[in-house]
């Protein structure tokens, strides 16, 4: 099946405590919205569907910053054990899913020309890796399909994207000023320059 006809899903991991940033930074206000809300919001005209957003800490607030009818929520009720089991909750709202198409949702000023980039790239890849860089600054969002999506379907629940990633070829898509590798870690963040 080519790239293109390919049923591509669309996961944001965004259920993280925040421990770094002392509060639940996915409802931290970035421009006068909650960072989850806007980010999902900017993303939803370009990201394939489904779109699935999967959240565990501060699950009852963060359900509440989620727009209807855009997004499926996905409660990580594991969130402690690591990303990759945020990972495998997302990937498990969307079995038949053949490609799809990682954000984390603390890239509080990620563009949706991002996606359009990398899917762009992967109808004429042969990758099972695409990536967003910001010039040497990896980012997201990360399209993974074929071993590489079957690898994150059964990693185990410590392991992250970077681990995933390392194990395999990276096709690199350049998205330079688009917020893909401007993540938020701690409130200062909030106010550094955007990439």
């Amino acid at each position: 099946m080519t790239p293109t006809a390919s049923l591509t899903a669309t996961i944001v991991l965004a259920a993280g405590e925040g421990s770094r940033f002392g509060a639940p930074k996915q409802a931290a206000l970035v421009d006068g919205r909650p960072m989850l809300t806007a980010l999902l919001e900017r993303l939803a005209g370009g990201a394939p569907l489904p779109r699935v957003v999967v959240i565990g800490a501060h699950a009852e607030l963060l359900d509440g910053l989620v727009p209807t009818g855009e997004w499926s929520v996905v409660v990580n009720e594991d969130w402690t054990s690591g990303l990759g089991s945020s990972l495998r909750a997302g990937l498990a709202a969307v079995p038949n899913a053949e490609q799809v198409v990682v954000v984390l949702g603390d890239l509080a000023w990620l563009q949706a020309e991002a996606i359009d980039r990398v899917m762009q790239r992967a109808q004429v890849s042969d990758a099972d890796v695409i990536r967003a860089f910001d010039g040497d600054l990896p980012g997201h969002p990360v399209l993974l399909r074929g071993p590489a999506l079957l690898v994150a379907r059964s990693q185990s629940a410590g392991e992250g994207m970077r681990f995933l990633i390392n194990r395999f070829a990276v096709d690199r898509v350049e998205c330079d000023g688009l917020g893909v590798a401007t993540d938020v870690d701690e409130v200062e963040d909030l106010h550094k320059p955007q990439r």
